[in-house]
């Protein structure tokens, strides 16, 4: 029970990182400002020790190959819980415009997608990395805070502004969504384990 907790939180944290980047760009126009900002999402992440999707493909790498990918597949399944349900409460008060964010992800080729998840999850799992090497939040924050500006794709990040574009009625494919979700995992996977392999060695 205590690890679905913290599975959904982790979902909730990483979505109002979304929102606060969303609204922050909204009033500034700083991307630079904006990415900075989004922080907030991974820092409630490593201070409450919460289990995110990314993160976890990096810490739980010592698991034997099946209890890992089931570990994976059910925090995977309650970030997204986590974020939906914060999206929508959230969407009550702000109504972010996220059709750029969207089309442009839906733009890219499958093999772009799968090469901008990798090393977004290079970034985060390196960023978490940093966390528990000096435990403070300021390398970490600096690593996240470029792979939000370079606009890397994060799965769980997506989960959040892929849900602002159904509320919003951005007309997007369910089909092209489905694939592009699935691309991004995958990514993100491959980029938490080149962590993992590089820690090894």
């Amino acid at each position: 029970m205590k690890g679905r907790v913290k599975s959904i939180f982790a979902g909730v944290s990483i979505s109002l990182g979304a929102f606060a980047y969303l609204i922050t760009l909204q009033k500034t126009n700083n991307i630079f400002l904006s990415s900075c900002v989004f922080y907030i999402g991974l820092g409630l992440v490593l201070t409450y020790k919460l289990n995110l999707f990314t993160g976890q493909v990096f810490t739980l790498s010592k698991d034997d190959k099946i209890k890992y990918a089931q570990n994976l597949a059910k925090i995977f399944i309650y970030n997204l819980l986590g974020s939906v349900i914060t999206t929508i409460l959230l969407y009550q008060l702000y109504k972010p415009d996220v059709s750029n964010i969207i089309n442009n992800k839906l733009g890219l080729s499958w093999y772009a997608i799968i090469i901008s998840a990798t090393l977004c999850n290079f970034l985060v799992c390196s960023a978490i990395k940093l966390y528990l090497m000096f435990c403070n939040h300021i390398a970490p924050w600096f690593v996240i805070s470029i792979f939000v500006l370079l606009g890397f794709n994060h799965v769980v990040a997506d989960m959040t502004y892929f849900s602002i574009g159904f509320l919003n009625n951005i007309n997007i494919s369910i089909i092209s969504t489905i694939n592009y979700f699935i691309l991004c995992t995958i990514g993100n996977i491959i980029g938490g384990l080149l962590v993992c392999y590089i820690n090894n060695k």
